[in-house]
């Protein structure tokens, strides 16, 4: 699964459960699933626990995520998405925007070499039009 996949489905996962409390604890990196599986139904990330914290981090960073307040005293933070978060989803997220991005990266190199072919030939015309000025050659 790539970031951007994960990211996906983070945010995808806040989008469909928009009434669920998700609780991303520090010590224990958990998402609480109870309100859709029951409640004791919890999905453990296990080797992704710090990559799961920095998902949140990233979707609290990119505003489409927001934190309710959490029981300081047990270190847990509870989020839900935004508005810009439900958008952003429903537009394809982090998958279709690295999409775009890829597709306006080539779109980009291809119009740079079609500027500089443009301009290899004006080059090219600039100087047959100055030899034939000079009659350097018996150009017709």
């Amino acid at each position: 699964m790539t970031p951007n996949e994960l990211l996906n489905d983070i945010l995808n996962w806040f989008a469909t459960n928009p009434n669920a409390k998700p609780t991303a604890t520090i010590t224990e990196v958990t998402i609480d699933f109870s309100e859709r599986f029951g409640n004791n139904k919890e999905i453990w990330f296990g080797n992704l626990k710090v990559e799961l914290i920095k998902v949140v981090q990233k979707l609290e960073n990119d505003k489409y995520i927001v934190p309710l307040g959490g029981n300081s005293e047990s270190n847990e933070e509870e989020y839900t998405i935004t508005f810009e978060g439900i958008v952003f989803n429903s537009n394809g997220g982090y998958v279709k925007q690295k999409q775009k991005e890829t597709i306006a990266k080539k779109l980009k190199h291809v119009e740079t070499c079609a500027i500089a072919i443009g301009t290899a030939l004006a080059g090219l015309y600039a100087l047959y039009s100055f030899f034939k000025e000079i009659n350097f050659c018996n150009c017709n």
